[in-house]
């Protein structure tokens, strides 16, 4: 298996199925990934950030409402896709509901879409992908599930980010 997508789903379910059974199932999956395979995270990326140990320090995560403001950067997962800018009227789905995102320490994280406020200096990780072993994490806090299911045309911004994840 290439790639393994985490969607919609009750972290703590999958927590609490047994802590032996849990571990394994978790120690497995980032055995995989270690070993070349790339791990999407749609969904309560701050549970997985937390999850991923020494490969990155994650010190938690900030809602930002509609106070925080996004931007990316270059980079081959946003390719057709503008970039270098802040998120303008192509990414305003993401701006739907609450924005927020996860405090990582720079090194080893490639910061692909920031989140930054007028009220902190501080930049936080709303997509970021992270090397882990001979594979990939990549971590997203951005709507793009709901967008997925989304007949709006502005719905083609994130169903073109998701299918980017795979190419790049």
């Amino acid at each position: 298996m290439d790639f393994l997508v985490i969607g919609e789903h009750d972290y703590n379910k999958v927590r609490n199925m047994g802590r032996e059974k849990n571990t394994r199932w978790m120690d497995l999956l980032l055995e995989r990934v270690a070993n070349g395979m790339t791990l999407i995270v749609l969904d309560q990326a701050d549970r997985w950030a937390q999850r991923l140990g020494t490969s990155v320090k994650y010190t938690g995560s900030e809602h930002r409402g509609n106070g925080g403001r996004l931007f990316v950067g270059k980079d081959n997962m946003l390719c057709d896709l503008p970039q270098n800018q802040g998120m303008n009227w192509e990414y305003q789905s993401f701006y739907r509901g609450d924005v927020w995102g996860l405090r990582l320490a720079p090194q080893g994280v490639n910061t692909i879409v920031g989140l930054a406020s007028e009220h902190s200096g501080e930049i936080l990780n709303a997509v970021c992908r992270i090397p882990f072993g001979k594979g990939q994490v990549i971590l997203s806090t951005l709507r793009i599930m709901p967008e997925l299911a989304s007949q709006t045309p502005q719905s083609s911004v994130a169903k073109k980010l998701f299918l980017n994840m795979f190419e790049n």
